[in-house]
């Protein structure tokens, strides 16, 4: 196999002997992961007539820019050379880590744990189940699930194990009988997985 890169966008490909490169093969884990909901939902608004207002509900994705004064900040850190536009240290920057922990201990009262500043919370999630979770281990997930989490799960190999717990109809919480029967089971799960509005 060989690698073509132009400009910063880099290719594998392996050549079949005649001048010819194909791609490379995607993995097993990626064939098998659903695909996102959101460009489901983004075809369906194209489709929505001109004279209805539609509003879509399926991401929590900001459609505003930042207000002044972030970016005029912002500017002025670059500007002054400050460490905000390189590669910094994989746990976040460390003042930023400070001032959560510190906001954790005093006004939730939590100690004794470390804080890791992501770039959303989609990273963070995959962050976790790299960590906490190999193949073999099930996880549970509450039906209506985050998409991007059974997604995080489906690249990372654990989508075999998957526990789709239930809630309740009315209330949307977990049913707590049914999770305490896995997890007295012989294979409990490693992660239990919980999301608003369970």
């Amino acid at each position: 196999p060989t690698g073509m890169c132009r400009g910063a966008r880099c290719v594998a490909a392996s050549g079949n002997g005649n001048g010819a490169h194909t791609p490379p093969k995607v993995s097993k884990r990626v064939l098998v992961t659903d695909p996102p909901v959101i460009v489901k939902t983004k075809q369906l608004m194209a489709k929505a007539p001109a004279s209805r207002q539609v509003l879509s509900l399926a991401q929590g994705i900001v459609h505003w820019p930042p207000p002044p004064a972030a970016t005029a900040l912002a500017s002025k850190l670059l500007a002054a050379g400050e460490a905000v536009h390189g590669y910094g240290l994989s746990g976040g920057l460390p003042a930023l880590q400070e001032a959560l922990q510190h906001k954790l201990q005093t006004r939730n009262g939590l100690t004794g744990y470390d804080v890791m500043v992501t770039a959303g919370a989609n990273q963070a999630f995959v962050n976790l189940v790299l960590t906490l979770s190999d193949e073999s281990d099930s996880v549970v997930l509450f039906k209506p699930y985050y998409f991007n989490h059974l997604m995080a799960l489906q690249m990372t190999g654990s989508a075999p194990q998957v526990l789709l717990g239930p809630c309740d109809a009315d209330s949307l919480h977990p049913d707590l009988h049914w999770l305490q029967q896995q997890l007295a089971g012989p294979c409990p799960p490693k992660m239990v997985v919980i999301v608003n509005p369970c």
